[in-house]
């Protein structure tokens, strides 16, 4: 990501070089990534960090037409309290749109716009909706903020949009040769993948899906096997149905917006509780980040351990 904005000269050496000094100050902790601790230094463009992290994470740009959009938004608001409302404008998360999922099976989704979509706490805002399953997309911060104003302007006062035109947050282009690129055309986002994976550990019986490296750098889910089925090479049966993103990106996803600011029960494998509104209701899933024990070439980097659990038992 940080090449990126090297790549769109939004950004210097020395901005680098800056960040990287400060970001080992934070000792070998809970240090924040990267590109957080280089926002924070004097002089950078903060939206336009933002803005390439959610690239290269895979949020797509928000598409927002301003009068449409808050038509959406006055149709819409009396879904969410007010409580709600507050944390929304805190957290400058905004819902703009309700599509159908391209994951089969799949309720309605609820497209909310963001100006730091891998802030940890506006996922766990998120998961606290019951408005069906999310996707975030990004939009600059001014833009969100009228939005607002527009939203919860006084009876008496008609503000104005400053530009009525519909508008398409832009992203940085990806450099040369990224992982980005080899994603194929009208993939899932990181987002789509993980909520395909939490419907599909809701249907493995108590089962973790493993997800891991599959030699190649991209993910393969596989569910362990205890006695005697059909299994391959790994101990257990593929259950993937050809879904895949490139791992390591995903897991750096799910470390980046699930893992940080959560609880972490052991230091020996990370492991998070969340939880997501389905269709028939509340679930809650164990999420646990380990390093592979796989040893064998081009096996490398992390494994994920997703299980979902009863919190009652």
């Amino acid at each position: 990501m940080v090449i990126a904005l090297l790549f769109e000269e939004a950004i210097t050496m020395d901005d680098v070089r800056r960040a990287w000094e400060a970001w080992e100050r934070y000792g070998e902790g809970r240090r924040p990534p990267l590109w957080r601790v280089l926002a924070e230094q004097p002089g950078i463009d903060v939206e336009a960090v933002r803005a390439a992290a959610a690239h290269a994470y895979g949020f797509a740009p928000a598409d927002i037409s301003p009068y449409a959009t808050l038509a959406f938004l006055e149709m819409h608001a009396h879904q969410f309290s007010g409580t709600q409302w507050e944390r929304m404008i805190e957290l400058c998360v905004l819902p703009v749109a309700q599509r159908m999922p391209r994951i089969s099976g799949a309720g309605n989704c609820w497209v909310f716009a963001t100006c730091d979509p891998l802030r940890p706490e506006v996922h766990q805002f998120l998961e606290t909706l019951k408005q069906d399953r999310f996707e975030l997309v990004y939009a600059p911060e001014s833009k969100l903020v009228a939005l607002f104003t527009l939203l919860f302007a006084p009876e008496d006062e008609e503000p104005a949009w400053d530009d009525p035109t519909p508008f398409q947050a832009r992203l940085p282009d990806d450099p040369p040769a990224s992982p980005r690129s080899e994603q194929p055309a009208g993939a899932l986002t990181f987002g789509e993948y993980l909520e395909w994976l939490l419907e599909r550990a809701v249907g493995a019986a108590g089962a973790s899906l493993v997800v891991q490296d599959d030699g190649r750098g991209w993910t393969q889910v596989v569910v362990p096997v205890d006695d005697g089925g059909s299994s391959d090479d790994d101990g257990g049966s593929s259950d993937d149905d050809g879904v895949r993103v490139r791992h390591d990106p995903f897991v750096r996803y799910v470390q980046d917006t699930l893992l940080e600011a959560r609880p972490v029960a052991s230091d020996a494998a990370r492991t998070v509780l969340i939880q997501r509104w389905l269709e028939d209701g509340l679930h809650h899933f164990e999420i646990q980040l380990s390093a592979s024990p796989d040893a064998s070439p081009g096996r490398t980097g992390a494994v994920l351990h997703i299980r979902a659990v009863d919190v009652a038992a």
